[in-house]
């Protein structure tokens, strides 16, 4: 019953940003997905279909550090694309 944060970020944000640093689970909304949205970074370089990573911290206890469930628990990454216009 401890509320964790977990950081979140792309792995290159020549390519993509994310609008949060930090997405927060409380007891009352640990089963509510949280929304992370990721933006495309737009340069002037004809460099393709570019990947990357969204990358999440390992949990962080808020209340209890280093005493819940969630603590320093690592819940992965996500693969994304950029989409090159140029």
């Amino acid at each position: 019953d401890d509320d964790v944060s977990f950081s979140v970020g792309t792995q290159d944000a020549t390519e993509g940003i994310t609008a949060l640093s930090e997405v927060y689970f409380t007891p009352n909304n640990w089963n509510a997905p949280q929304e992370v949205v990721v933006m495309g970074v737009d340069d002037s370089i004809n460099d393709g279909t570019k990947e990357y990573l969204v990358e999440f911290g390992k949990g962080i206890c808020i209340n209890n550090p280093g005493g819940c469930n969630y603590h320093n628990k690592d819940p992965g990454k996500v693969f994304m694309q950029n989409l090159d216009n140029d």
